[in-house]
C-alpha cells in the first residue's frame, strides 16, 4: 500500500497495464493451446478420411482450422458438383447412344460415330478433371511433407 501512494498516479497506470498484459497473455494462451488440440485432432482425423477416399467434411469446431477446412471444402463441393453434372450429362449421352443402338437401323456407321461421340466426351471430362491435377498433386506432397516432419 505505501507503494501505492508513493508511487501516485504513474504507478496505479502501470499496475493496471500489467494486469491487462498478464489478462491477454492467459487468454491467448488458452486459445494457443485448444488451437493447438483442434489442429492435432483435425490432421490425423483429415489424413484417415483421406487415405479412405472421404473427403467430406469431419467434426465440429470454432477454431480456425475448423473454419478454414469449411470454407474450403464449400468450394471444393461447388465444383465437383459443377464436374459431377457434367459427367452425368456424359452419362446420359452414352445411354442414349446405347438405346439408339438398339433401333433396326442401327449400323457399323452410326455405332462408329456413337463411339467417337462418347470418346470426345470422355476426353473433355478427362481435360476438366486434369485442372485438378496439380492441385491434387501439390496436396500430397504437402501431406508427405507433414508425415516426414512428425
Amino acid at each position: 500500500m505505501e507503494f501505492l501512494e508513493k508511487g501516485g498516479v504513474v504507478f496505479a497506470l502501470i499496475l493496471s497495464c500489467s494486469l491487462v498484459a498478464v489478462t491477454i497473455a492467459v487468454q491467448r494462451w488458452r486459445f494457443y493451446r485448444s488451437v493447438e488440440k483442434e489442429e492435432t485432432m483435425y490432421i490425423t482425423q483429415w489424413q484417415q478420411s483421406f487415405t479412405s477416399g472421404n473427403n467430406r467434411p469431419f467434426g465440429a469446431g470454432e477454431g480456425p482450422l475448423a473454419k478454414l477446412w469449411t470454407a474450403v471444402y464449400k468450394g471444393w463441393s461447388e465444383e465437383q458438383s459443377q464436374e459431377e453434372s457434367a459427367f452425368e450429362a456424359v452419362l446420359e449421352k452414352e445411354d442414349a447412344y446405347y438405346t439408339s443402338l438398339a433401333a433396326e437401323d442401327s449400323d457399323l456407321t452410326t455405332f462408329s460415330d456413337g463411339l467417337a461421340e462418347i470418346n470426345g466426351n470422355f476426353e473433355t471430362s478427362q481435360a476438366a478433371l486434369s485442372e485438378m491435377l496439380p492441385d491434387l498433386t501439390a496436396l500430397a506432397k504437402l501431406s508427405q511433407t507433414e508425415n516426414q516432419a512428425q
